[in-house]
Formats: structure tokens, sequence, C-alpha cells
């Protein structure tokens, strides 16, 4: 019994190992973006603090949005944990939310040349969609910081304010769960209020007088 327990335990841990590394190159599962109700990096990548020695920063979201327009979005991911790694990958997730009712909010497109794709939500939450990583967007080799784009479109409804959730990994490249650094930010986006003009009968004749 010992001998299939101790068999079992190690087939798991194979099986979990390979899992992580399939998860950082090919790109993780939906839901791992920090975005409320769902999980970070730091489930499958749990050995250190998050943010130790860096920072993720969402870049490019505008204060307020305006219906319908597109605007590039760039997570750079900073960390100083990779200076002495042999060859160090990197990895991400991006989404966006509405702050009203937690649905996924605006459309994504991808970039030429980020190695990026998009990905359908999770069952607790299927009208989100996630931007992650490519096998061949892990930046290998790249020390310091590593960064991908992508378009995003803003909702044609007012959905009110909106949240980019993103996390993002710095990892030792040696396939496993273990010895990664992960980090994760959010950015709220206000949506624009077309502004009422009041008028009253005195200012409308003050403007029409000849």
């Amino acid at each position: 019994m010992r001998t299939v327990t101790r068999w079992l335990t190690a087939l798991l841990a194979t099986f979990g190992a390979a899992v992580a590394a399939y998860g950082l190159t090919t790109g993780p599962p939906a839901g791992y973006a920090g975005d409320p109700g769902e999980a970070d990096c730091l489930a499958c990548h749990g050995d250190f603090a998050m943010n130790l020695g860096g920072e993720l920063r969402i870049l490019g979201a505008p204060p307020l949005y305006r219906e319908g327009a597109t605007y590039r979005i760039t997570v750079r991911v900073v960390s100083s944990q990779t200076a002495a790694l042999p060859a160090p990958k990197w990895g991400f997730q991006l989404t966006a939310v509405s702050a009203v009712t937690g649905d996924g909010a605006g459309v994504f497109a991808l970039v030429g040349g980020e190695n990026s794709q998009i990905t359908a939500g999770t069952t607790s939450h299927p009208t989100r969609r996630y931007v992650e990583h490519l096998a061949a967007g892990t930046r290998t080799g790249v020390r310091d910081s590593a960064e991908w784009s992508v378009d995003w479109t803003a909702p044609d409804a007012d959905l009110g304010g909106v949240e980019f959730f993103a996390a993002g990994i710095a990892a030792d490249g040696d396939g496993s769960g273990n010895g990664d650094f992960v980090y994760a930010a959010s950015v709220a986006v206000a949506d624009t209020v077309t502004p009422v003009l009041v008028s009253t009968w005195g200012s409308l004749k003050q403007r029409y007088r000849r």
C-alpha cells in the first residue's frame, strides 16, 4: 500500500508540474487575471509573495472611455528578479469587467506580432474575455521587463465604469510552477457622460435676439 501511495504521490506531482508548464507556455486557463470572483497566477505559482521585486503596469487605459472608441492597452511586467535567471520566461492575462454588472466589458482585438490570444470566460463569468500570451509570446531570455499590447473597443452601451485586471509572471523557465514571480494590478476607467445643457427662457431669447 505504501508503494502505491508513493507512486500516486509522484504521479500527481509530475502531473501538476506538467500542468504548470503547459499553462505557462501556452497561456493560463481563463479566470487567472485577478478579476472579481476568479483567481490569479499565485494559484499555480505560489512560492513568493505577490509583486515581489517588481510590478505590473496597465498602460493606455484612459481616465474616461468614450463609447465605441478604440484604445491600445499595454500590459508591462517589470521584475528585478530575472537578472540572475539563465532563461526567464514571461506571461500575462488581461480582462475588462463592468464595474456595475461584473460582465465582460468592451471588445478585445489582437495586435499583430504580439503572439497573444483571446480566450472565452469561465462558467462562472462566461461573458468575460481574456487576453493572454501564446508559447511564442513568452519573451524567452528577456530580462527586467516584458510587455504585450492589445486593442480594446469601449462598449457601445453605457455600462458605467470599467475596470481592467491583469496578472503577469516572471518565470525561471524550468518548466515547473516553482521559483516564479507573480505580479498583478487593476485600473479603473470611468464612462464619459454627455453633459445636459440647461437653458432658461431668458437665455434662449438672448441667444436668438437680433
